[in-house]
């Protein structure tokens, strides 16, 4: 993964696109995460049978458990849900979780590279 983000910064990158069903592979980032939830913790996946993406199944898989990863840390009790739709020729991907969230003076530190936020 690092070398991976080392990649990105230098724009190399390469993407095995192909269109994929997206329910599925949402459903088996939550069943890799399963050590992760706490009790009391239920997670979602809201994403429809029928939705599709065109992305790299690796790279989308490891966007994904990294948000899904990160939501079940955060929340001790409540839900984490995931869900999709067509947003114009694209699709939004929303993890949703009832953790504590970021401060809203902190948000755009999200945004910095190779940072973790203190909760």
């Amino acid at each position: 993964d690092i070398l991976d983000s080392a990649s990105l910064m230098h724009a190399h990158f390469d993407l095995n696109l192909h269109t994929l069903p997206l329910a599925p592979l949402v459903q088996e980032v939550i069943d890799g995460c399963e050590s992760l939830r706490k009790e009391g913790v239920t997670v979602y996946n809201r994403v429809p049978e029928s939705q599709t993406v065109v992305a790299d199944r690796v790279r989308l898989g490891q966007v994904l458990e990294h948000l899904v990863s990160n939501a079940l840390k955060f929340t001790e009790a409540g839900c984490v849900v995931v869900t999709a739709r067509d947003l114009d020729s694209n699709v939004k991907v929303s993890v949703t979780d009832s953790g504590p969230g970021i401060a809203s003076e902190r948000v755009e530190e999200v945004w910095l590279p190779f940072r973790q936020l203190d909760m």
